[in-house]
C-alpha cells in the first residue's frame, strides 16, 4: 500500500462529514435493533478478570486450616455440610470480609474495561460513571468543564466511603463488634 493510498484510506471522510459522524453515531441496522438493552455488562468483565485472585486468597486461607479440626469433627460424626458450617465457614469469615472490602474499592472504577469495550453500538449503555467523566472532561467538544466533573467524582468518592461504612457496619455485626475502621 503506498503512502497516497493509506492516506485515502485514514482520511476518507471530509471534515463536514466527520461532524455529521460525531453530531449524529451510525444507527444500528434492523437485525440488531432488538437486541436487548444489557448488551454491555462491565461487572461480569471485572468478576472474571479478578476470580484469579481471589480465588488465590480463599485457597491460602484453606490451606491454612488444621487438618485435625476437619478430623476431630469427622469422629464427632460430623457430614460434609457439618464441617463446612462449623469449621470452613467461620474460617473464611475474616477472608471474605477482606475480599468484600478489596472489591468496594474496584465497584466504582470500571474505567478500564468500560472504555475499552465501547463502541456506537453499545455507546448508550456502556457508559459508566468514570466515561462520563472522561467524555464530559476531554471529549465534550467544548471548553472541558472541570469544577462540573469534579462534583461528579468527589460524589463518587463519597458513594464510595458510604459503601466501605457500611461494609464496617456489616463487619461489626458479624465479627462480634470487631470492625475494619
Amino acid at each position: 500500500m503506498t503512502n497516497q493510498q493509506l492516506e485515502t484510506f485514514l482520511f476518507q471522510y471530509t471534515e463536514s462529514e466527520q461532524r455529521h459522524l460525531r453530531e449524529q453515531p451510525p444507527q444500528l441496522s434492523p437485525r440488531y435493533r432488538n437486541i436487548p438493552k444489557v448488551v454491555y455488562n462491565g461487572r461480569v468483565i471485572n468478576i472474571w478478570k479478578e476470580t484469579g485472585w481471589q480465588t488465590v486468597i480463599f485457597m491460602a486461607t484453606l490451606a491454612g486450616i488444621n487438618t485435625e479440626l476437619y478430623e476431630a469433627a469427622a469422629m464427632d460424626g460430623a457430614g460434609r455440610w457439618g464441617k463446612m458450617r462449623y469449621i470452613t465457614f467461620p474460617a473464611l469469615q475474616n477472608t471474605i470480609l477482606t475480599v468484600l472490602i478489596l472489591n468496594l474499592a474496584k465497584v466504582m472504577n470500571l474505567f478500564e474495561s468500560a472504555f475499552v469495550m465501547q463502541n456506537d453500538a453499545v455507546l448508550g449503555t456502556a457508559n459508566v460513571l468514570e466515561t462520563y467523566i472522561y467524555y464530559q472532561t476531554f471529549n465534550s467538544g467544548a471548553i472541558p468543564n472541570y469544577g462540573y466533573t469534579t462534583a461528579v467524582g468527589l460524589f463518587k468518592s463519597l458513594v464510595g466511603c458510604v459503601l466501605v461504612l457500611f461494609c464496617n457496619h456489616l463487619s461489626k455485626k458479624v465479627r462480634d463488634g470487631r470492625g475494619i475502621v
